[in-house]
């Protein structure tokens, strides 16, 4: 079952894996405090702009594709 909570970890998780945590730290000096709720904030956007949607199998793909507009914007 996907919800709030569950696009929040795998939005942290990517980010983290895809790099975008260090880049926040190091090039925005941020905080991890401030890294995480900026995650919570995009976990929130993403399931706003997804909502009602009928995921078959392209939920991660979507994530990925969302956090890294977000890394491009930064």
């Amino acid at each position: 079952m996907i919800n709030t909570i569950t696009t929040i970890q795998e939005i942290t998780l990517q980010a983290y894996d895809f790099g975008i945590y260090r880049r926040l730290q190091d090039e925005k000096d941020m905080s991890r405090d401030q890294i995480f709720n900026l995650f919570e904030e995009w976990g929130k956007e993403f399931e706003k702009e997804h909502e009602g949607h009928e995921w078959s199998g392209d939920y991660y793909n979507e994530i990925d594709t969302f956090i890294m507009a977000k890394n491009d914007a930064l």
